[in-house]
C-alpha cells in the first residue's frame, strides 16, 4: 500500500465504532500489513506483548488507553517504553516541551530546511483547466528546488502536461515532507479536480494533486497548520473557506 491508500485507509477505520480489542489488528490492516501477519497476531504466535493489546515486533506496539472511574489513567505503554530505552544504550529522551512550530518563513538557531511547499497555477489550455485558472491549484512538497521541479512540466501529466508558474511557496523546517503533503491533501480533497488526460504516450492518467481551492484559503491553511489549529477545520467547498468542524453552515438552495 502506499501512502495514501494508509491514510485512507486509517480515515475509514476512524469512521467505525471503537472496537477496543479489535482495533489494534483492525489499524495493522490499515497501515497494509497482511492477512496471514493478523492471523498470526491474533493467535499469540508473533504476539509478544507483556501488557495486554499488541506488539508487532520491532514495529509497534498497540494497548488501549484504561481511564478509571477516579480519573487516573494507565500508563502500561510508558512503562513498557521506559524498560526499552534502558536496554538499547542508544536510545535518547527529548524532553523540551514546545519543540515550536511546523514550520516558518524563518528558522531557529539549530533548524535544519527540509523542503518546500510549493503552489502552482497551470498554464494548460484545457477548458476544465483555462476554465478555472484562477482558483486551480497544485499543491506539492519538494526537498528539491522549485523551479528544477517544475522544469520539464510540459512533460509530466502530474503539471496537466503544461507550464507552470510558482504562485506562492514556503520553507519547512525540521518537518516530514510527506506527512505534510497528505495533510494539505486531505483537508482539499472536497475540492479535489476530478479530470483525465493522456500523458505524451496516450495513457489515461488522473492527476491527484490539484485543486479547486482560491488562493487566500491556501494561506489560511498555512497559518492554522503553524498555529497549530488546522485539525479543528475542513475545507467547505461552497463557502470556499476553511470552517471549524463544529460550525454549521446553510446550504445554498
Amino acid at each position: 500500500m502506499n501512502a495514501v491508500e494508509i491514510e485512507e485507509a486509517v480515515s475509514r477505520l476512524a469512521e467505525q465504532p471503537f472496537d477496543p480489542e479489535e482495533f489494534p489488528f483492525a489499524f495493522l490492516e490499515a497501515l497494509g500489513n497482511k492477512t496471514t501477519t493478523i492471523k498470526r497476531l491474533r493467535s499469540g504466535a508473533s504476539n509478544k506483548s507483556d501488557l495486554g493489546g499488541v506488539l508487532q515486533t520491532n514495529n509497534i506496539h498497540i494497548a488501549t488507553a484504561v481511564i478509571y472511574s477516579n480519573g487516573t489513567e494507565s500508563n502500561l505503554l510508558l512503562r513498557s517504553l521506559q524498560r526499552a530505552l534502558y536496554k538499547d544504550d542508544a536510545s535518547r529522551r527529548v524532553s523540551e516541551s514546545d519543540a515550536g512550530p511546523l514550520f516558518a518563513g524563518e528558522s531557529d538557531d539549530g533548524d535544519l530546511a527540509s523542503g518546500t511547499i510549493y503552489v502552482l497555477r497551470s498554464k494548460s489550455e484545457h477548458p476544465t483547466v483555462a476554465a478555472n485558472r484562477e482558483v486551480l491549484h497544485k499543491i506539492g512538497v519538494t526537498g528539491g528546488d522549485v523551479a528544477r521541479r517544475i522544469a520539464n512540466a510540459k512533460l509530466d501529466a502530474t503539471f496537466l502536461l503544461a507550464d507552470v508558474e510558482i504562485v506562492a511557496t514556503y520553507t519547512l523546517y525540521n518537518i516530514n515532507r510527506t506527512k505534510l503533503e497528505n495533510l494539505f491533501h486531505r483537508i482539499f480533497d472536497p475540492a479535489r479536480l476530478d479530470i483525465e488526460i493522456k500523458d505524451r504516450f496516450g495513457n489515461p492518467v488522473i492527476p491527484r494533486e490539484w485543486f479547486l481551492v482560491p488562493r487566500f484559503v491556501i494561506d489560511d491553511a498555512v497559518e492554522k497548520i503553524r498555529d497549530g489549529t488546522i485539525t479543528d477545520y475542513v475545507y467547505h467547498p461552497t463557502a470556499a473557506r476553511l470552517v471549524h468542524q463544529n460550525e454549521k453552515l446553510r446550504e445554498r438552495p
